[in-house]
């Protein structure tokens, strides 16, 4: 009788990215949730492109993010690609918000922060520790 393969465990240090990633989808829900109400009872044409742009941006992060945890459960090898580059998109987000959203500076800085401090522990980790190149092995 052939043996199945065996393929290590999603556990230890591995589940802090997940964790950071169901808050992020959480986030993005609730960021869709907030910008419809507000199309919906606010009307302001001077307002709508901004809105619709934003919600826009908000529904593909959340599809790009639930796609990474499906990648992750599935310990595919292309998680760590797509992980890295998630993050990155979420680190351009946060720039983003800093250069152009009309919210104190103290306010865009706390969340670059909050976007650099994982993506500064997380890269390395992902790309040089041998347990998770072991467990993102399947195609």
């Amino acid at each position: 009788m052939p043996q199945a393969q065996r393929f290590p465990q999603l556990n230890g240090l591995l589940i802090l990215p997940l964790v950071y990633m169901i808050f992020a989808l959480l986030g993005a829900t609730l960021m869709i949730v907030l910008l419809s109400m507000t199309l919906l009872v606010q009307g302001d044409s001077e307002w709508l492109l901004t809105g619709v742009l934003s919600l826009l941006n908000a529904v593909i992060m959340w599809g790009f993010t639930l796609w990474v945890i499906v990648l992750f459960f599935k310990q595919s090898r292309r998680f760590v690609k797509a992980f890295i580059i998630w993050l990155m998109v979420m680190v351009l987000l946060a720039v983003k918000s800093f250069m152009f959203s009309p919210i104190s500076d103290q306010l865009a800085l706390y969340y670059l922060g909050i976007t650099l401090l994982p993506t500064a522990l997380f890269v390395p980790y992902i790309k040089r520790s041998e347990y998770a190149k072991a467990v993102f092995t399947r195609p």
